[in-house]
């Protein structure tokens, strides 16, 4: 990426001073907005929310596009900067925003596919995880609605089903109250015993015949089981 820097300050020397001293403002007014860093372990909501608070900053401290790339890629730490150094691709700009975006998304795009919830882990345990990825990047109530469906597509499928679609208005602590909810009712439907089906007469042979001609009591097995003995009588029995 070094060719990279290099084209940026080939834009910096023939740049107007007057354009330089707005970029060096805006800049200034950046790094005074504490941005977050991504160091690529966080995972896909952490991603999310990191470039949802960059493009924000953008526009509040009036960053150039020229500025972008440079000044983001300058809060990757970790792993993510080390890829971003070593990426050299001369048929992608790599000044331009969406391409940058483009490029760390697909770069941490398996870790959608790996954050799900572990066998019998519970849903206060996997929310914690992604509480513990969100906070030191984003406040609560500000999360995108992108992030919430990534947390909700994580959940098992059994609780998945009891927990609502995210929606715009909903906040982190909205969204863990509602799969919280969602297990109770998951436990309590797999909880119900599943109700037998009741026996009927062709499931049951006929017993034999006593000397009064009469059939053997047979009862229902089950829940089911009636308090008056069924009679069962071989069809032959039965006077045309």
């Amino acid at each position: 990426m070094c060719t990279y820097y290099a084209k940026y300050d080939m834009i910096v020397k023939d740049m107007d001073p007057k354009r330089i001293d707005e970029d060096r403002d805006a800049s200034l007014a950046f790094w005074e907005m504490e941005p977050g860093t991504f160091d690529g372990t966080q995972g896909p909501a952490a991603l999310a929310e990191w470039l949802h608070d960059m493009e924000t900053i953008f526009i509040l401290c009036h960053i150039g596009a020229h500025l972008q790339v440079l000044l983001a890629s300058r809060r990757l730490t970790g792993e993510a900067h080390l890829w971003w150094l070593s990426l050299e691709d001369p048929r992608i700009p790599m000044d331009v925003w969406t391409n940058f975006r483009s490029l760390i998304m697909r770069r941490y795009a398996s870790y959608v596919a790996a954050w799900r919830a572990y066998p019998n882990e519970s849903m206060g345990h996997y929310c914690q995880r992604f509480r513990d990825a969100i906070l030191p990047y984003t406040p609560l109530g500000t999360l995108m609605m992108q992030t919430l469906c990534i947390i909700r597509g994580g959940l098992p499928p059994e609780i998945m089903d009891f927990t609502p679609l995210a929606a715009p208005e909903m906040t982190l602590d909205e969204m863990i109250e509602a799969i919280m909810d969602a297990e109770i009712l998951a436990n309590w439907v797999r909880a119900i015993p599943e109700v037998p089906t009741p026996m009927f007469e062709d499931d049951h042979p006929f017993v034999p015949m006593d000397d009064a001609g009469m059939g053997e009591p047979v009862f229902y097995g089950g829940p089911f089981m009636l308090e008056e003995p069924i009679l069962v009588i071989p069809i032959q029995e039965i006077p045309p």
